[in-house]
């Protein structure tokens, strides 16, 4: 079915109002923006530091943008060695020079990966931090910290074998400690992590939370770290081989207590890291100053970089006039901002969903019909059309990929606000009851996509009120289960099945994993844990098949659309590999040059 004449309507006013908008962005300072547009919120303290560099103009030439590429989903790791890196002796200095301004798609809270993902503070944290594995921009693992590393036969045992001879910004000698200080903390829910669900099958985690070593986390030497696990799980890769297991320096935060570290001064000003930056300071709600590291594995060319947390139309502006070079660009604007002289623009299929979570505690949403009529009554396609300009696609699961892994049968959900009454009617549903949608504003996507949500729901009989919050009041609603719908988006689903796990798994439920909805079903977490451990990747599809079917079935959360990132910057920009996953947008900054 098409796009209703509500949206339509809709769309058309939002549209009208981005168009004031650029006028005034257009003749008005950034700074002005930016405080009119960006409610205050609580954020890292700032320091003093130099005023920032001018911002290079781009060139006068517009090459065409890219062609989307394809996703590819490479097979769960087998047990298998993979591919050394070549060993990097400590860089010279590199040559260049420049400042580059980038767009940061919300504020950042804190720099830190103990607390539960949070997409701003994790672009700035891969710029200043670093993994032993990261997913690049073919979602493959690449080594980082670690230049190889090794699966045993059974699935059970992890060895990454360590770059030699690397060092901490702030010239301390890296090793396994560190990477062993870190996995201790990550795994044990005492320090404030928030991924310490994802370590209940590592060998011996209930002595680590007693306060005594675990067996199955190790460094047996300066430059070997290993993680041994109860239950075989070929598939652990996917969990902790993402770009969000930071390592931290232990010679800064060893002798921390655990019951202060989370509130530890170096989160919000880290004074040592192993990424290709260094943090200089965040000017709260303005921008966050990085320099390059010159302690870094391999040379860093880009002298300094600004994040500036500003909205999708304010980003555009900047870049229209020089003085943003690198932004994720709204899909309305391709066509316009890729016809800009100087400016290329790339769009890359997401590993993603922007989606819906429900508080699934509430008396209100236990009931699956209620989630399956909320998603009949959104118009997803037309979203994807109207809002999306085409880039971006549909799931009925979570599961994106293998193919293999995707039952052809799934219940589709298309457009169908009658069945949607009906299954509310059939529910019981309380037509004055009032429902929230809470996000965090200034992405035009989400924006405009809430608001038409809100009409669609409303025709169907359910009272939608908008709730735009900062990241800490809504991530405490989420904790509290204080919500009805929180829109947000993300992840690297495409890698392997058993990503799912975190958004899926009864013992991930938030603030503990990323399970915000807090959806819990022994079957799934059964069926998880046997695909989890099948090494044959044909009855590992199986069982996924099934865990595709009961949750389109269940309705955990209400997939919206998968989003392709799109990037768009100056062509003076060399070296940078965009990423669909666009938390994961700066994975190949330590790559990147400014043409002068």
């Amino acid at each position: 079915m098409g796009v209703s004449n509500v949206n339509v309507r809709v769309y058309q006013q939002i549209l009208s109002s981005r168009r004031t908008f650029l006028r005034l962005a257009a003749l008005g300072s950034a700074g002005t923006l930016l405080a009119a547009c960006q409610p205050a919120a609580p954020a890292p303290a700032a320091t003093t530091a130099p005023a920032p560099t001018a911002a290079p103009k781009p060139a006068a030439t517009a090459p065409a943008p890219a062609a989307p590429a394809a996703t590819t989903a490479p097979a769960a790791p087998a047990a298998t060695t993979a591919p050394a890196a070549a060993a990097t002796a400590l860089p010279k200095p590199a040559a260049g020079g420049g400042t580059l301004n980038v767009y940061l798609y919300q504020k950042p809270k804190v720099f830190s990966p103990l607390p539960p993902f949070n997409g701003p503070d994790q672009q700035v944290m891969s710029l200043i931090f670093d993994n032993l594995v990261i997913v690049n921009d073919k979602y493959e693992y690449e080594g980082r910290l670690a230049e190889k590393w090794t699966i045993s036969p059974d699935g059970k045992t992890f060895t990454f074998n360590l770059r030699k001879g690397l060092k901490w910004s702030d010239g301390t000698p890296f090793s396994s400690r560190d990477v062993l200080f870190t996995y201790k903390l990550l795994a044990n829910e005492a320090s404030g992590s928030g991924q310490s669900a994802k370590f209940n099958n590592v060998k011996g985690v209930a002595d680590l939370r007693a306060g005594k070593d675990a067996a199955g986390l190790r460094a047996p030497d300066e430059n070997t770290f290993v993680i041994e696990l109860e239950q075989p799980n070929a598939a652990y890769m996917a969990t902790i081989g993402g770009a969000w297991f930071w390592i931290l320096p232990e010679s800064v935060l060893g002798k921390v207590d655990l019951k202060d570290l989370a509130n530890h001064p170096f989160f919000n000003k880290p004074t040592s890291g192993m990424g290709p930056y260094t943090f200089v300071r965040y000017e709260t709600d303005q921008f966050v100053e990085l320099a390059r590291n010159p302690n870094y594995r391999t040379p860093v060319a880009i002298e300094r970089m600004f994040l500036k947390p500003v909205t999708s139309d304010v980003a555009t502006a900047q870049l229209e006039k020089g003085e943003m070079q690198l932004v994720q660009l709204s899909p309305t604007d391709i066509e316009r901002v890729s016809k800009l002289p100087g400016v290329k623009v790339e769009s890359k299929p997401g590993p993603g969903i922007i989606l819906m979570a429900m508080a699934l505690e509430q008396p209100q949403w236990k009931d699956k019909r209620v989630r399956q009529a909320v998603l009949y009554a959104i118009d997803r396609a037309g979203l994807v059309k109207q809002v999306l300009a085409g880039q971006a696609t549909i799931t009925n699961t979570h599961i994106l990929g293998p193919s293999s892994a995707l039952p052809p049968d799934l219940v589709k959900y298309e457009y169908n606000p009658d069945k949607a009454r009906s299954l509310l009617k059939e529910a019981g549903w309380d037509a004055n009851r009032v429902a929230k949608i809470q996000w965090i504003k200034g992405q035009r996507d989400r924006d405009a996509a809430v608001e038409i949500i809100q009409a669609q729901l409303g025709q169907v009989g359910m009272k939608i009120e908008l709730n735009p919050l900062e990241a800490g009041p809504l991530l405490e609603n989420m904790k509290n289960q204080t919500f009805d719908f929180s829109l947000y988006g993300g992840g690297l689903y495409t890698v392997d099945p058993d990503s799912i796990s975190v958004p899926t798994l009864c013992d991930q439920a938030y603030p503990k994993g990323g399970n915000n909805s807090r959806y819990c079903n022994p079957e799934v977490d059964a069926l998880m844990a046997r695909g989890a451990a099948t090494a044959d990747q044909a009855e590992r599809a199986k069982i996924y098949q099934q865990v595709a079917k009961i949750t389109n079935d269940e309705v955990p959360y209400i997939w919206l659309y998968v989003p392709s990132a799109i990037w768009a910057y100056s062509d003076k920009l060399q070296g940078i590999k965009p990423h669909g996953e666009f938390t994961t947008g700066f994975w190949n900054a330590a790559e990147w040059s400014m043409r002068q």
